[in-house]
């Protein structure tokens, strides 16, 4: 993946402004919410669940419904609604970053830079095992591997951040 050079940049600047003109939407104050409420009730009040985080990001469910997120600091975290407790499920991660579950039920992490980062995409499988699933692309290490998502054939799609080295 290239990286965008300073004129993309702007085109690509100049095309969102198009693009948010031709629609109609000309300043933030505008937006109008239209769909939220089929998802979340009108009446839904926020309540913190966890906040000794460092940097927090990458929600993943699992099938029984916690959810797994990156603690970017080195560790990946699990919240269980059930018992409304936030417990360490991974440590150290690598500096995960992106979560997703493959159709198998193993996590596939995005590793970043750092101390203490492996620039990988790595898997944890079901006994706790964790392998490197890859960390080059044309024989060049990954930069600081982001986020990823699984295809229908089953196979982890990657998105760098930035290009790798």
């Amino acid at each position: 993946m290239q990286r965008l050079r300073p004129r993309r940049r702007i085109i690509n600047a100049a095309l969102s402004a198009w693009l948010a003109a031709a629609s109609g939407v000309h300043a933030a104050d505008t937006f109008e919410p239209t769909s939220q409420q089929a998802i979340v009730p009108a009446d839904a009040k926020l309540e913190l669940l966890w906040d000794e985080g460092m940097f927090t990001e990458g929600p993943a469910a699992t099938a029984d419904g916690a959810i797994l997120f990156s603690d970017i600091g080195d560790r990946i975290m699990r919240f269980d609604p059930a018992t409304g407790k936030t417990t360490v499920f991974r440590e150290p991660s690598g500096k995960s970053n992106g979560l997703v579950f493959d159709l198998r039920g193993r996590l596939v992490a995005c590793e970043g830079a750092g101390p203490g980062g492996r620039r990988r995409i790595s898997i944890t499988e079901r006994d706790g095992t964790v392998r490197t699933l890859a960390d080059r692309f044309d024989g060049k290490r990954f930069n600081s591997p982001n986020d990823l998502a699984v295809a229908p054939d089953g196979l982890p799609q990657n998105h760098l951040d930035v290009h790798a080295r």
